[in-house]
């Protein structure tokens, strides 16, 4: 077995250790922000902000060329090497996109990273690609719900841009197990979006997003002329412009709630399909 075949194995056989794990490792993302920050902006004093957006986008296309490479080997041996290719076309298109045109500065990046890590225990505790792509989304969101709220309460906006960024970081996991993985070779049981009690647990947590917004409680952009409710999706009203220019050049698109929500929702749906057509194994234990 592989080292990704061996960790998955043993993720699925020690669940308990690894959620708490998971749990901590998520802790310390959150806890990790203003610190890492703090670097992030004394690094492009030092080293100024394009030369700083240019380094890491060297790295970045450092660690893309090693990544593709080693995908095309495995592809190349594979039997079913046309529909894993199209996924990784699929999740390379869109990383590129974003890393275009969703980042201010382009460390941000590391949000790619960050929840690619955090799929792994995911994927291993679920046994679905679908359900991991939907608890990282749904961590992802927290996250920034809690930079947000709490963290940088005088925030202009949530930040849609780095929840799909989140996103897609643990769907390039997700994708770079599914190319790996051969059918009956991981032994854990395998489940989908829609294995029980998952579809109840989503609506669940649709209804409690939901009602704060029916009651009044939470609203999207500032009302002119109106009280705001207590909580805002956006402490600024929408930007007149699709592209933002910033001073050193860089060009982004701020995504609106209404986007950032229905983008979301696709992406999820998009990578649930992973799980179909894939052999149930029995569960080992």
């Amino acid at each position: 077995m592989t080292l990704l075949q061996n960790l998955i194995t043993f993720t699925a056989r020690h669940r308990r250790a690894v959620l708490a794990l998971t749990g901590l490792y998520y802790a310390l993302v959150l806890a990790l922000h203003e610190p890492v920050s703090k670097v992030s902006v004394w690094l492009q004093e030092k080293l100024t902000i394009k030369r700083y957006n240019s380094a890491v986008t060297v790295l970045i296309a450092i660690a893309g060329i090693m990544a593709s490479t080693y995908l095309i080997r495995i592809l190349l041996r594979h039997e079913e090497r046309k529909k894993k290719a199209v996924w990784i076309v699929f999740t390379g298109l869109l990383l590129f996109l974003t890393y275009r045109n969703f980042l201010v500065v382009n460390v941000e990046s590391i949000h790619f990273l960050q929840y690619a890590i955090l799929a792994a225990p995911l994927y291993a505790l679920t046994g679905s690609y679908g359900q991991s792509i939907f608890w990282v989304t749904l961590l992802g969101a927290v996250d920034e719900a809690y930079q947000y709220f709490l963290l940088y309460p005088d925030w202009k906006y949530l930040d849609f841009n780095d929840i799909v960024l989140n996103l897609l970081g643990g769907a390039s996991f997700l994708v770079f197990v599914f190319v790996m993985e051969k059918p009956g070779e991981i032994p854990i049981r395998r489940r989908n979006l829609l294995t029980p009690p998952m579809p109840l647990i989503v609506s669940i947590i649709l209804i409690l997003l939901i009602i704060p917004f029916i009651t009044g409680i939470a609203g999207t952009y500032p009302a002119e002329g109106m009280e705001d409710p207590p909580l805002l999706l956006s402490r600024q009203p929408p930007p007149e412009d699709f592209w933002q220019e910033m001073k050193w050049g860089k060009r982004y698109h701020i995504l609106s709630p209404v986007e950032g929500t229905v983008m979301t929702a696709i992406l999820i749906g998009a990578y649930s399909l992973l799980d179909i057509g894939r052999r149930r194994d029995e569960d080992p234990g």
